[in-house]
């Protein structure tokens, strides 16, 4: 029996020493299977191992996300998904301003210091 995807997945013996278990679940093995295809598991393991225990899990929630935004766009990896949430960001700050300068036209002393804070 695994108590690991990663162990499954290379056909080992998985045990309480194994690094890999606490993050790469038995329910979910495509998360090591992804990451395993493009960075191996003794790179995965390395990496770990070379990090401060409290930052190995958003590591490999890194690694993860990377390889993932690789495999929807090999030419740009999460750089469009990033440009989009950019963009986006841009265009709500202008709503927001065009908001607060229609606000600013209302008598209210409320609605007006709530748009200038």
């Amino acid at each position: 029996m695994h108590s690991c995807a990663a162990c499954k997945h290379l056909r080992r013996r998985c045990d309480s020493s194994c690094e890999l278990a606490p993050f790469f679940p038995l329910e979910n093995p495509q998360r090591f299977k992804v990451v395993h295809e493009v960075f191996g598991r003794s790179n995965v393991s390395k990496m770990l191992r070379e990090i401060d225990p409290s930052q190995r899990e958003n590591t490999v929630d890194s690694l993860v996300y990377e390889v993932e935004a690789h495999l929807r766009d090999p030419f740009n990896g999460y750089l469009d998904y990033v440009h989009n949430l950019e963009h986006q960001l841009k265009e709500l700050q202008k709503e927001m301003d065009n908001v607060k300068s229609e606000l600013t036209k209302y008598p209210s002393r409320e609605i007006t210091q709530y748009v200038m804070n």
